[in-house]
């Protein structure tokens, strides 16, 4: 979601006084989008067009914290794909590229695995500070040793658990990462979601020593507030922001929120990089199904609701009025099981499984727009990628595909459960 060339040719798809809706495409850079013909876009002479895009969103931004079990949503990354940066990110062909922006990194030896980042020198969080090896340390050992009971948050530990300390100290710039075994996605590893500033949680818990120096005691009683501010003082209520403890590594800042109405973005006047394409985003809240009259209004000119063949229809009826596309992303609704409670039993867990209608899902909701489609069943290849249907064969996840009422009671039997509450977040 980050702008480059594939992503511009929605800018010279936009025409005349059409607006544009983009429905289920490839990833939007909203810093490369046009405006509606009612708003300008004269240079202010920096290389920022003095531009407004609004773009309907059925979600509303809930964590500027991106990565522990709370944070993960598509809401969120909406919203900072260009307030953070990391060392890369997802081209539109979903290829790992790496964002010269923020840095460089190269695999220095296989044995043991060795990766060399270097941080751009002129990047520097929008408060001022420097980007350095306090944060990737902090990546580390949230992501690492200090998770679990009482510990850091992260949804995604999977690498990071394979890494020893970084090798680097106070202000570097270049960070050595060894691992203790091979781990084929390193490439991907330190991207945009996972740089947090160090120093922020360094003063929000109230810490008399860095983190680099804490993290050879990942159980150190004195990183407790640390870790709560990490795990809770990044989730937000609606509306209100925390500016001083937000900054931003990208093009743009949060600006302002609206509980229940809107999100602005603003440059980011900090930012070392290609100045944004556009003065200012508003992100409207609207429901997927109230988007396409708002943009026959004029109230926003981008959209990307959840794919609905009404909303489609609706399009369709506004003829040459919009633009819109439809078509396969990298993208896919998943459930995550929490391994605690009822659920630490692996049989129901299966039992649950079970009782989902994932072909009930596909047929009814995206069969009618994506006649080709069908269920999703590896986190690794698309099914719209090459090699998929010998990549899936014969991995079990088609045990899954249809509901098994018998199956799922014949497992809560084995488990000694009769009935299991089960909440979903």
């Amino acid at each position: 979601m980050y702008q480059n060339k594939e992503d511009l040719r929605l800018s010279t798809m936009h025409t005349g006084a059409k607006a544009l809706a983009l429905l289920v495409g490839s990833a939007l850079a909203l810093s490369a989008c046009a405006t509606s013909s009612d708003e300008s876009s004269e240079s202010d002479g920096g290389g920022t067009t003095a531009a407004t895009i609004k773009l309907g969103y059925g979600q509303e931004f809930a964590a500027y914290n991106m990565v522990t079990e709370d944070g993960p949503s598509l809401a969120n990354g909406a919203v900072l794909n260009q307030v953070l940066r990391g060392f890369n990110y997802f081209d539109p062909d979903g290829k790992v590229t790496i964002d010269t922006d923020f840095g460089t990194y190269e695999k220095t030896s296989d044995k043991p695995l060795t990766v060399k980042y270097t941080i751009n020198p002129k990047a520097v969080w929008s408060d001022g500070k420097p980007v350095d090896c306090d944060d990737m340390v902090l990546t580390w050992l949230a992501n690492s040793t200090a998770t679990g009971e009482g510990g850091f948050s992260s949804a995604a530990p999977a690498g990071y658990e394979q890494m020893k300390k970084p090798q680097c100290k106070a202000g570097d710039k270049e960070v050595t990462i060894v691992y203790t075994e091979p781990f084929a996605d390193w490439d991907a590893m330190f991207n945009w979601t996972s740089i947090l500033p160090a120093h922020i949680v360094e003063q929000q818990g109230g810490l008399t020593k860095s983190i680099i120096d804490l993290a050879a005691k990942p159980k150190d009683a004195g990183l407790k507030k640390a870790i709560e501010f990490y795990n809770k003082g990044w989730q937000l209520n609606p509306g209100t922001l925390k500016k001083d403890i937000m900054p931003s590594t990208g093009p743009y800042v949060i600006d302002s929120w609206t509980a229940g109405q809107s999100l602005v973005l603003k440059p980011n006047k900090a930012w070392w990089g290609t100045p944004p394409k556009s003065e200012t985003i508003i992100f409207r809240f609207i429901a997927d199904d109230a988007q396409a009259q708002a943009l026959q209004n004029g109230e926003i000119n981008i959209m990307k609701p959840q794919p609905q063949v009404d909303i489609v229809n609706q399009l369709k009826n506004l003829g040459d009025k919009v633009w819109y596309e439809t078509g396969v992303e990298y993208s896919y609704e998943h459930l995550d099981f929490n391994f605690k409670g009822a659920f630490a039993d692996k049989r129901v867990r299966e039992a649950f499984a079970l009782c989902v209608p994932r072909a009930d899902l596909i047929n009814n909701l995206i069969k009618p727009q994506a006649p080709e489609a069908k269920i999703f069943q590896s986190r690794m290849l698309y099914s719209f990628q090459p090699g998929y249907d010998e990549f899936v064969k014969g991995n079990g996840h088609e045990a899954y595909d249809t509901v098994d009422v018998a199956k799922a009671k014949s497992l809560l039997k084995a488990a000694g459960k009769t009935k299991v509450k089960v909440r979903l977040g």
